[in-house]
């Protein structure tokens, strides 16, 4: 199951959330210290939107962290398209198809109801990229990063 925390769940979780988030951020993302206080913030104030696949308990409270996924509402300037950016994913472990299903839907009817076009995403990961294929993405695209600094 995918759940969007709340940021009073991010800030008590921060550590742990922070390990796993710095280690899947995008290529475009600055390396300055204080990167991970800027996702912090934006994450608080809702500006980016945290995940969590999991499977929850009875008491339905997390019992077992399968990854965690940070997500941005974009918006193409140039012809007002909004998608919605998975801005980070990290597994903790395996994951399997279904779970993926799951959790993509939830992220669909997300993007949905915030009037989104697209679900887009970076990576370098094949199993990621497999994935994708698997639930009808294009991967034909290549992200070019050039340094300018």
């Amino acid at each position: 199951m995918l759940l969007q925390l709340l940021p009073r769940d991010i800030t008590k979780h921060w550590e742990g959330l922070s390990e796993a988030i710095s280690k899947s951020l995008p290529p475009t993302t600055s390396v300055s210290r204080d990167r991970m206080s800027i996702i912090l913030q934006s994450l608080i104030s809702e500006t980016m939107q945290c995940w969590v696949l999991c499977e929850p308990s009875v008491e339905k409270k997390v019992s077992e962290l399968f990854a965690v996924a940070t997500t941005e509402l974009v918006k193409e300037t140039g012809s007002a398209t909004r998608n919605l950016l998975i801005y980070s994913l990290f597994g903790l472990r395996a994951v399997s198809d279904d779970q993926w299903r799951e959790g993509f839907e939830t992220l669909r009817k997300f993007a949905q109801s915030r009037d989104c076009e697209n679900i887009i995403a970076y990576t370098d990961n094949p199993a990621v990229v497999s994935l994708a294929k698997k639930f009808g993405g294009d991967v034909s695209t290549t992200l070019i990063v050039i340094g300018v600094k």
